[in-house]
């Protein structure tokens, strides 16, 4: 059985299996569910590895090639001492690879260890709301939850906290925001321990969707997308260095249904250079609808600084215009 739940998964599972049926017909629900938990970590907890500092437990690492694991890069630190511990209790000391700068993923390099390689695979379309599991070294998974959304760009928490006072009533150690940068992520609220960073996440079915790297707010935790992975790369010893994110100079808000509305603009900024400015609705970016914020940042994700977008933007005449932009960064 699961070690934990989310809130909206354990709500979910009660109405799956208790709605509308008899007290003696809800007998086999447990089975039902630990058959399903068995199908979505069979094929992946073989390929996790514990990491050790010490006697201590910091997280895991999964194995994407021969003797090469990936983990979250806030589980080790540089000049640290670590060890890899596979499913069936087998312990090897492991090496500090290279590091994706940008994702905050690191390589530890154990080729004493051999466990299967993970299959990295492009995933299948991704619904919000489905469940997904956390995965470490053994088949038992870590948590359980439901994916909130997909290519959420996050920016680091101001080591201030919260600007926003409703969020400082609950800020601490657990609720201090995103530990960094990060341009495309997978948001879920399967309920990570600071130890369980590095380990899997996956589907119902057991594919891989991505890397648990961080756990921002109470009930909610991030992960890395598989597709995001520069394995090639890193597998050649060299570092990634993290990149400005692209950005349109641009204040905005979200008018529901509407658009992003553009509340000022940058001095020198792309927008101006573009001349898009205050009170302009944008409504698609390269031919993707910016209804809403999460729209405007899944069609920003992948382009990088210098990258040149057509912007749709309706004035405040109410005319549909075309705007060509060089994209700044930030």
């Amino acid at each position: 059985m699961f070690r934990k739940l989310s809130t909206a998964l354990m709500l979910s599972l009660s109405l799956l299996f208790t709605a509308g049926l008899a007290q003696d017909e809800v007998r086999g629900r447990n089975d039902t569910l630990n058959e399903m938990l068995q199908s979505a970590t069979e094929s992946v907890f073989r390929s996790v590895a514990v990491v050790h500092s010490g006697d201590d437990k910091v997280g895991y690492a999964i194995c994407v090639g021969e003797g090469v694991f990936v983990t979250a890069s806030r589980v080790v630190e540089e000049g640290g001492s670590y060890t890899l511990t596979a499913h069936d209790g087998r312990t090897q000391s492991a090496d500090l690879g290279a590091t994706d700068h940008q994702e905050g993923l690191t390589l530890l390099l154990c080729e004493a260890l051999q466990v299967p390689v993970q299959a990295i695979s492009a995933t299948s379309a991704l619904k919000v709301g489905q469940f997904v599991v956390a995965v470490g070294a053994t088949v038992e998974p870590i948590a359980g939850g439901v994916l909130g959304q997909q290519h959420r760009a996050v920016e680091a928490a101001e080591a201030a906290g919260p600007s926003n006072p409703f969020m400082q009533m609950f800020a601490d150690e657990n609720n201090a925001g995103p530990a960094r940068t990060r341009p495309d992520v997978l948001h879920h609220d399967a309920p990570l321990s600071d130890d369980e960073f590095g380990s899997a996440l996956v589907d119902a079915s057991g594919q891989l969707l991505g890397l648990n790297v961080d756990r921002p707010y109470r009930g909610s935790s991030h992960a890395v997308p598989v597709q995001r992975l520069q394995l090639e790369t890193l597998l050649k010893g060299e570092d990634i260095q993290a990149k400005r994110r692209p950005f349109l100079g641009v204040e905005i808000e979200e008018k529901a249904g509407e658009g992003i509305l553009v509340q000022g603009v940058i001095e020198g900024g792309a927008a101006e250079a573009a001349g898009i400015g205050a009170s302009d609705l944008i409504v698609a970016l390269d031919g993707k609808p910016t209804q809403s914020i999460d729209q405007l940042r899944a069609a920003l994700a992948g382009l990088n600084e210098g990258d040149q977008v057509n912007v749709t933007v309706r004035n405040a005449a109410g005319e549909t215009v075309e705007k060509q932009l060089t994209l700044g960064g930030r």
